[in-house]
């Protein structure tokens, strides 16, 4: 916002009032109250030309900030930077365990996804479903993933089709929605078998397993889980193997043994 400030006697006044303060080389306002406040009262009109001129200051400064730029992309209406950089930041976030604020990014680059560009939508979509899992949004999750699942379906990409409507099935379970749980696992399942030996397979088979674990099919689950993972082993999915380990604990749990 400073390089939007031409008049030097203004940036003085604004620092002699504790508006802003010296940050480095650069200003920056004291508190984010009168960040908000001053941005509030900047005309739609003319919040464009502002985003824009920023961006292209943070750019050429060699800025890295993808948050940052995601926000005056999305000012400024640049769709191809909101795709750039949006997606790097809700990746970032997500790493640093930032949920809702990974969320917010991908929400953001979906804003701005063309249409045509399924693929890319799908992806996002499968992203911020992953961060809705850890927000208790559970209606934007089941959106989310049915969205992604539908396009995935559009475009011939079963695997992804599986996965996503897996990951549905589950959403579907914490929201206490049984049967269409067990309808969306089957599907999922359906899906994955084609496959044969894969990672969507694997994890729809422990899904199984574990409702057969509810139905108090033991046996059945524990032998579903031993070829999940053998054929984990072969395929070196340790977090598969992992999360089929602790479906077998929950089932010998229940046998009492």
């Amino acid at each position: 916002l400073v390089s939007l400030i031409d008049n030097p006697l203004v940036t003085d006044e604004s620092i002699s009032h504790g508006l802003l303060i010296k940050d480095g080389d650069d200003l920056r306002f004291r508190h984010e109250i009168a960040r908000v406040a001053i941005e509030g009262a900047i005309p739609p009109y003319r919040k464009a030309a502002f985003h824009t001129t920023i961006i292209e200051a943070l750019l050429s400064s060699g800025s890295d900030d993808d948050a940052r730029l995601a926000f005056h992309a999305e000012g400024a209406g640049n769709a191809e930077l909101v795709l750039t950089h949006a997606p790097r930041a809700g990746r970032r976030a997500a790493a640093l365990g930032a949920r809702r604020e990974a969320a917010a990014q991908y929400e953001r680059a979906l804003r701005f996804v063309p249409e045509t560009d399924i693929r890319t939508r799908a992806e996002l979509l499968d992203n911020l479903g992953e961060q809705l899992d850890f927000s208790a949004r559970w209606q934007d999750y089941a959106e989310t993933r049915s969205e992604a699942a539908a396009l995935w379906h559009e475009l011939g990409d079963f695997a992804r089709e599986s996965a996503s409507l897996l990951a549905l099935a589950w959403g579907l379970w914490r929201q206490c929605r049984g049967a269409d749980f067990g309808r969306t696992a089957d599907a999922a399942l359906r899906l994955a078998k084609p496959l044969g030996r894969s990672p969507q397979l694997a994890n729809a088979s422990i899904t199984l397993a574990y409702r057969h674990m509810i139905k108090s099919r033991y046996q059945d689950g524990l032998a579903l889980l031993r070829q999940v993972r053998e054929m984990s082993e072969q395929l070196g999915l340790g977090d598969v193997i992992s999360d089929s380990l602790s479906v077998e604990a929950r089932i010998v749990r229940a046998m009492g043994n």
